[in-house]
């Protein structure tokens, strides 16, 4: 069992998954197994692995005022623990998906992401074309490698999924507007992201999908800070939110903030 303790929650992973070490506010933690992401792996794992791969929460909560500043944003978080250790080779990773465009909008809600414990990288892929009958067209792909503490702001139109490329579990918060369409479809049609990322002797190792046609290559980037956005080094996303929840107005009215956004990853 291994204790993960930061200034906001407190909670234990072990060989079923994560449990909180107090009370919050929360719903279920839901557990996702490896066997079930065989159609999102370069190499299918056998049936005898019951093994579980990441585990999630939706909504996490001190108290009652915290949940009511969240719903009346219509804002919602939650925390996601991946496994230790590699599938056939492959690093574990949640599923991943696109943002699509919602109501009133021309550009898909972005998301925000912090390391709680671990390393973690995210393979974000730009498409535009994603919810239509098209063939998949991807116009940019970045590997962003992030350690405990750092923040990601997804940008418009990136599929984004978390991998775990460190020796220990890696969890991660999340803070996004709700109402947001998601699109699995595109990537499990596909079998996964554009790249699969494997792990041999602590050496990451790229390797394209081959059901993707025309990648461009991969760019390995590390994202930067901007208090105007909330991002701000040394201080949680879930605290920063407490303090001045209105900072992450961007997360519901993208189309004000593009270029602060995109100028993140670059």
């Amino acid at each position: 069992m291994e204790h993960i303790k930061t200034k906001d929650f407190d909670f234990y992973v072990d060989e079923s998954g994560f449990t909180f070490n107090r009370e919050y506010l929360t719903g279920p933690v839901k557990h996702k197994k490896s066997i079930e992401m065989n159609p999102l792996l370069l190499k299918h794992l056998s049936e005898e692995d019951q093994s579980w791969n990441y585990a999630f929460v939706s909504g996490i909560y001190h108290n009652e005022e915290e949940k009511e500043e969240y719903e009346k944003r219509d804002f919602a978080n939650g925390i996601t623990v991946i496994n230790r250790g590699t599938m056939n080779g492959e690093c574990r990773k949640n599923s991943g998906h696109y943002h699509g465009v919602s109501k009133g909008h021309v550009l898909p809600y972005p998301e925000v992401y912090e390391i709680l414990q671990g390393k973690a990288a995210f393979i974000l892929q730009k498409s535009t074309n994603f919810d239509s009958e098209e063939e998949l067209k991807v116009d940019d792909v970045k590997l962003v490698i992030l350690e405990t503490g750092e923040k990601l702001v997804v940008p418009a139109w990136y599929a984004h999924c978390a991998i775990n490329i460190g020796d220990e579990p890696m969890a991660f918060y999340n803070l996004a507007a709700k109402n947001t369409p998601l699109f699995y479809d595109p990537i499990t049609k596909k079998h996964g992201f554009s790249y699969y990322i494997l792990k041999e002797n602590d050496i990451l190792i790229a390797i394209q999908n081959a059901n993707y046609n025309n990648l461009p290559q991969l760019k390995v980037v590390k994202p930067s800070y901007d208090e105007k956005l909330g991002i701000i080094e040394g201080k949680s996303v879930f605290a920063q939110f407490a303090e001045d929840p209105d900072i992450f107005r961007y997360l519901d009215h993208p189309e004000e903030y593009e270029a602060e956004i995109e100028n993140l990853l670059k």
